[in-house]
């Protein structure tokens, strides 16, 4: 693998975000900036087939940055294409994606670099106190998801769902070469992918995060959710049966 050209790859996945994405991109400008980060940093702005003017507007505000990419993969696939599109892209030597909503303040991309410095053999994940941030249906689901996981897996994770993870690139090119879920419940195959190369997960809490207001479950909330379960399901099978790592061409660890 050639040698990465850049600190940093920022991977944003953006559908229909024109009421945002230009002032989250107006703010990680500033926040780069400010850090002396422009320099070292690569963003890269992934958007599928728009309804809307998401796709102009990144086109100009992207020009502000010194390295900069915009991915336009095509028809809408699931947050997990657009991001392994990103990832596989991506020139930076640790491979972030956070969402476009900034639900995850931008002060804890330091935290993730820092940790990647000293831990760069692990997968950083953002955790949230699931039971404060959700409330009712979507609280039971994220909680009931984790639970899932757990006991699909034998890997007990806080929260597999939050928009926000770090590896570095080297890792991030096998685990995203190999996605195969590209729904909601890509953030766990991306778990498991990670643990079948033996890599660590790290949380990186966010007592901050902030549920983000048109960010929540879709109307056809209920199709989502059984979706999300079935990819769960295969997930859990997958890992299980040594399924990951034989794509991934290691040795299989058993699990409990």
């Amino acid at each position: 693998m050639p040698k990465p050209k850049h600190e940093l790859s920022i991977i944003i996945g953006a559908l229909n975000e024109e009421k945002r994405i230009g002032k989250t991109l107006d703010k990680l400008y500033s926040y780069l900036k400010a850090k002396d980060w422009l320099g070292n940093t690569e963003v890269i702005v992934v958007t599928a087939d728009a309804i809307d003017n998401t796709h102009s507007i990144v086109d100009k505000k992207l020009r502000r940055f010194q390295h900069w990419q915009h991915l336009k993969p095509g028809p809408r696939v699931g947050k997990g294409r657009d991001i392994a599109h990103g990832m596989q892209k991506a020139l930076g030597e640790l491979c972030l994606f956070m969402d476009a909503d900034l639900a995850t303040p931008l002060e804890y991309i330091s935290i993730a670099k820092a940790m990647h410095k000293e831990f760069p053999d692990d997968l950083v994940i953002g955790t949230r106190d699931i039971k404060k941030i959700h409330t009712g249906l979507r609280g039971a689901i994220s909680l009931a998801a984790n639970v899932a996981f757990k006991f699909g897996t034998g890997l007990y994770i806080r929260d597999t769902q939050c928009g926000f993870k770090a590896l570095d690139r080297r890792y991030a090119k096998k685990i995203f070469d190999n996605l195969r879920i590209y729904g909601w419940g890509f953030d766990m195959e991306v778990i498991a992918l990670a643990h079948a190369l033996g890599m660590n997960v790290r949380e990186l809490h966010i007592p901050d995060w902030v549920d983000m207001p048109n960010s929540t479950l879709p109307a056809n909330r209920f199709s989502v959710t059984l979706e999300t379960f079935k990819e769960l399901m295969q997930v859990s099978w997958n890992y299980r049966r040594g399924s990951y790592h034989r794509q991934l061409g290691v040795s299989e660890t058993p699990v409990d």
